[in-house]
């Protein structure tokens, strides 16, 4: 091979060489800046030290099971910025379920220590979640996704007693004809619940469900039921029965056109005829019951008729007599609120501050309201005081709101009992 050739390949395996070499530069350039930015991006994922910050609507729960509580609502905001979990890690009985309206959970609450540090927090009570019903002192965790972790104290009731439904007897309502096979109307007043914890429940707050039983005797089925605030359901079922009455029926001529004051003999009408009013009180002439078509009506009733009603008339409504700090014995219901129990009744009766025994066993005190106190004591201390002058102790108290108006709220001690101490033997299992 001459010399030429040997300096041209030379020349050309150089060549080759620096291409090669080249390419492998930028690769490791290209690859090394990868590597870099992956370790950046570790490293990123890495500075988040900081805990979720919370801000609480309130600081209770309530749930009749500790494990898988629900904190819906508890949070106005969780800040941070990962998703978090939330869960109860500890635990420390505190006392007993009773009413739980918003005083007794503002008592609770304002015990709460908001600024333990994490060491406080993480050895109060144990971390055995709590099965018995009562009032805790709880531990919640709020933990983001990178271990950062808050710990908060707050209120668990744990409730796992369904609301009472009273029972209800039989209902038969009367209707036209042509409404027999119409739904019935349900008034929820006319069912009585009471929670051991929500205590008393409005009428709103009550579910009614109608079903039709039997279409041939016009029998429904109304399924009553109530969700507490633990998410405790109960349900009950009533029977109404729709029957025609004859009275009520379409009704023709003179005595439906509202031009005639005559009556029905007795029967409801809707005559709106003139009367004279010469006695003491207001009468109602809008179609109420009248007697004897017209003859003059000397009871306290409504008049329908042309006649004269020389007698102390109202339009549904019985007069009462004020009610005083200890007398309420005077109070007579009247048709709207004859939803009033034998039991309640009695309390009313009783007066303000008297404990009384219903039939059931159970004890009840007037009050007139939640944060009535009489000599310094409201209805749980006033019962609380009794039944320990009997020898006898309740393991289940509660109250509510028997008719707001009138200032009646009764509390009611239930599960009565052998006073025990904390020293006898089973006194946790009340």
């Amino acid at each position: 091979m001459d010399l030429k050739k040997m300096n041209k390949t030379a020349i050309i395996t150089a060549v080759v060489l620096v291409v090669i070499l080249s390419i492998s530069i930028i690769a490791l350039v290209v690859d090394g800046g990868k590597n870099i930015e992956n370790q950046a991006g570790t490293e990123s994922s890495r500075t988040d030290t900081t805990a979720p910050k919370a801000d609480f609507a309130h600081r209770y729960v309530f749930t009749n099971d500790a494990a898988n509580a629900d904190f819906t609502g508890m949070f106005e905001s969780i800040r941070d910025v990962s998703e978090c979990t939330v869960k109860l890690v500890r635990f420390e009985r505190s006392g007993n379920l009773g009413l739980m309206d918003e005083k007794a959970l503002k008592s609770l609450t304002d015990k709460i220590n908001t600024v333990a540090s994490e060491e406080e927090m993480k050895a109060v009570g144990s971390e055995e979640i709590p099965t018995e019903e009562g009032i805790y002192r709880a531990v919640m965790e709020i933990i983001d996704a990178h271990g950062n972790a808050v710990y908060e104290e707050v209120v668990l009731i744990l409730d796992k007693t369904g609301a009472k439904i009273e029972e209800a007897a039989d209902k038969v309502v009367k209707v036209s004809k042509e409404n027999l096979s119409a739904e019935p109307i349900v008034d929820k007043s006319e069912y009585e619940i009471t929670d051991n914890v929500d205590g008393k429940i409005k009428a709103d707050d009550i579910v009614c469900e109608l079903e039709l039983r039997d279409e041939a005797k016009h029998e429904w089925l109304v399924h009553v039921s109530y969700v507490d605030r633990a998410g405790n359901e109960s349900k009950a079922t009533f029977l109404i029965t729709v029957q025609e009455d004859a009275t009520l029926s379409t009704q023709t001529g003179s005595e439906n056109t509202g031009n005639s004051g005559s009556s029905n003999n007795g029967g409801n009408t809707s005559n709106s005829g003139t009367t004279n009013n010469t006695g003491n009180g207001n009468t109602s002439n809008n179609g109420g019951t009248t007697n004897n078509g017209g003859n003059a009506n000397t009871g306290n009733d409504s008049n329908s008729g042309n006649g004269s009603n020389t007698g102390n008339s109202t339009d549904n409504e019985t007069d009462k007599e004020p009610v005083n700090n200890q007398d309420t014995s005077t109070w007579v219901p009247t048709e709207d609120e004859n939803d009033i129990s034998p039991s309640e009744q009695k309390a009313i009766d009783a007066g303000y501050g008297n404990v009384v025994k219903f039939d059931t066993g159970n004890y009840g005190v007037l009050m007139k309201s939640g944060d009535h106190r009489i000599d310094g004591k409201d209805g749980f201390d006033i019962l609380d005081e009794y039944l320990a002058s009997l020898g006898l102790c309740s393991s289940n108290m509660s109250g509510g709101w028997i008719d707001e108006d009138n200032d009646w709220y009764m509390y009611v001690a239930k599960d009565v009992h052998e006073l025990i101490t904390e020293d006898d033997e089973g006194y946790w299992d009340y």
